[in-house]
């Protein structure tokens, strides 16, 4: 049952203090990455009326092509990410979190 209410997954950040070569969000959980995961567990749930994810700008095409969900461009800080998000909102209702943290 699709309620009222929008997800909003941040996943622009660098992994700056993240001690590997890949980025934490195309760390691999089976065979998807992190992000993937999370977007798959949260549909799950089948309460989200809409599943924004807000990504580094460089990489929004290529996520894109891995959902049918709304992957947009973050920013230079979670708060810009999160505006960047919130814009295409249209819910009542909005939860938000982290991919990865």
């Amino acid at each position: 049952m699709l309620l009222n209410i929008s997800l909003i997954l941040l996943s622009a950040g660098s992994s700056s203090r993240f001690a590997q070569k890949s980025k934490k969000h195309w760390l691999r959980i089976g065979d998807d990455p992190l992000w993937l995961f999370v977007v798959k567990r949260f549909e799950s749930l089948n309460i989200f009326h809409t599943i924004i994810v807000a990504a580094r700008p460089e990489e929004v095409e290529y996520m894109q092509s891995y959902t049918s969900h709304t992957i947009i461009a973050g920013g230079n800080s979670r708060q810009v990410s999160m505006k960047n998000a919130l814009d295409l909102v249209k819910s009542d209702y909005t939860l938000i979190s982290d991919v990865a943290r």
